[in-house]
């Protein structure tokens, strides 16, 4: 009777705490998929107020040379710069931006969420005279790679939490 009491309550242990690890997971999962959505957002702001000057003068080589550095990231996926007239002025490694869908003007910075393994942020490129004023859009694409290791993490720890649970009770 002791140890079919015992399976009970370490059943009972594993059969609560089991969705509650996977809740656990999906809630750092989310978390993650936010700093990845913020992260987006900073470095195209930031990259964005790089290009500024350049953009304004619509000199590509220039946009180049300023983006240089950002391109060295091996977490970005792809940028692109676009004038006021939706003219692209530049690109990195636009071959994955084919595959997706964004618009090529925005007048507030947004992160669109993950699809084929990247997350898309646009800013809007603000004139160097003036912040007020847009004068092209910035897009840049981040991969989720990292985030789905994570995740992949998560999940087994929450799988090992329970079955430890599960030995322990």
């Amino acid at each position: 009777i002791r140890n079919k009491i015992a399976i009970l309550v370490a059943g009972g242990i594993f059969i609560t705490l089991l969705p509650l690890a996977f809740l656990a997971v999906q809630w750092l999962e989310h978390q993650a998929l936010e700093d990845l959505k913020r992260e987006a957002l900073i470095t195209a702001d930031f990259l964005s107020d790089a290009v500024s000057a350049s953009v304004d003068l619509e000199d590509g080589d220039s946009v180049n040379r300023a983006l240089e550095s950002a391109t060295r990231r091996k977490n970005i996926v792809f940028i692109q710069v676009y004038n006021v007239n939706e003219e692209l002025l530049t690109s990195y490694q636009t071959e994955r931006a084919g595959i997706l869908h964004f618009p090529k003007q925005t007048d507030h910075p947004q992160s669109l969420n993950p699809k084929n393994g990247i997350v898309v942020a646009l800013h809007p490129i603000p004139s160097p005279i003036n912040n007020e004023v847009s004068i092209g859009t910035f897009v840049l694409g981040i991969s989720t790679e990292l985030l789905e290791e994570r995740t992949h993490q998560f999940r087994i720890a929450g799988l090992g939490i329970s079955i430890i649970l599960f030995v322990v009770g």
